[in-house]
């Protein structure tokens, strides 16, 4: 498990799409949290939301961070800070 991993580290470029537009949309987003199998390979993104996420302007972000994710077919889950699962949901992602 991997902390506080920018979001372009974990995403690809898609064939035909251009770098620095698509590196401009997800700019200074980052994940709080990526799972990876001993290869390297993400299993799924975590981030956790508190109550800065209400925010108009960070639920923009968290949406663009969403379709970003999805559009890599990466699995973002999103929990509250004060509704964490336990170990063993945790646990159960990877």
């Amino acid at each position: 498990m991997l902390a506080q991993v920018q979001c372009s580290r974990v995403l690809g470029v898609k064939r035909g799409f251009n770098f620095y537009e698509w590196n401009n949309r997800i700019n200074r987003l980052g994940y709080d949290f990526v799972i990876c199998k001993k290869d390297g390979s993400v299993v799924a993104a975590i981030e956790l939301d508190d109550k800065t996420h209400e925010s108009a302007t960070r639920a923009e972000q968290d949406a663009r961070k969403q379709r970003a994710t999805e559009a890599a077919s990466v699995l973002l889950v999103r929990w509250h800070v004060a509704k964490m699962p336990d170990e063993a949901v945790i646990r159960g992602l990877a």
